[in-house]
């Protein structure tokens, strides 16, 4: 069996394929039925009766359990697209609450129901893992910023979607840069019948407060008009400076890499 990281990231439901392969020929063999979808709903469900030493399970709201209260908690959080943040709970130099990400997965829901209870333990173990961790501490200097923007430019020119195109970095400063994706074709038609025509990474740090911001965010226009207009962020990670740089490129690039 693959790990948890290839289950998420994987086409068919968490990497169970061969399991299905035999689950549908057999099926296929008496009858034709439906796909049973994989339940979401259940999973979340299976994990608020899960506990870690000190920290009960708690749903703030229908998307998001949180374990702890205070500086060390742990939260998971489900984006509209089945996209999963495990974060974990710090404080910046200002001494502002700040949920700094730690794992980043994308979910395929299609595929066979039936394996929801397995996939809540193997995040459990990932949610256990990251409790453990000592905590990310923001600091005033972070002299590694054009390194990591390097880091994740170079992951998403391998490992983006295909319809993205590397177009390039612009330096702001010193402490911002943003990572420019075109899209093969002139663009592509979004769901709100707008054209998205740019994707971009914007990577800074805030001396003042300690902490990476990384945000990734589209270019659009109306479908038929050459005018264009920024959209708000889709995705809006906080970072620290004492965090391995591969983590934080992970969680930047599992985000494009199933756009």
């Amino acid at each position: 069996m693959r790990n948890f990281t290839t289950w998420l990231e994987s086409k068919d439901i968490f990497g169970f394929e061969k399991d299905f392969q035999k689950k549908e020929q057999d099926k296929k063999t008496i009858k034709e039925t439906p796909v049973e979808v994989f339940s979401v709903e259940k999973m979340m469900n299976y994990l608020l009766e899960m506990k870690l030493p000190g920290k009960n399970p708690s749903m703030r709201f229908t998307n998001q359990i949180q374990w702890g209260e205070n500086v060390g908690a742990v939260r998971v959080k489900m984006g509209t697209t089945l996209q999963m943040h495990i974060d974990k709970l710090s404080t910046d130099l200002e001494g502002n609450p700040t949920w700094v990400t730690k794992k980043f997965y994308q979910i395929n829901r299609g595929g066979y129901g039936g394996y929801e209870k397995s996939v809540g333990q193997e995040l459990f173990g990932e949610i256990q893992k990251i409790d453990k961790k000592q905590l990310d501490a923001p600091k005033n200097e972070y002299k590694e910023l054009p390194n990591l923007v390097i880091g994740i430019a170079s992951q998403l020119r391998r490992l983006a979607h295909d319809i993205f195109v590397f177009e390039g970095i612009k330096r702001v400063n010193d402490k911002n840069f943003i990572i420019k994706l075109g899209l093969r074709g002139g663009g592509v038609e979004a769901r709100d019948h707008q054209k998205v025509l740019q994707n971009l990474t914007d990577v800074s740090f805030n001396e003042k407060t300690g902490k990476i911001r990384v945000m990734n965010y589209c270019v659009k226009s109306k479908v038929g008009k050459d005018e264009w207009n920024l959209f708000p962020a889709d995705q809006d990670w906080y970072f620290m400076p004492t965090q391995d740089k591969n983590e934080i490129v992970d969680v930047v690039n599992t985000n494009l890499k199933w756009y």
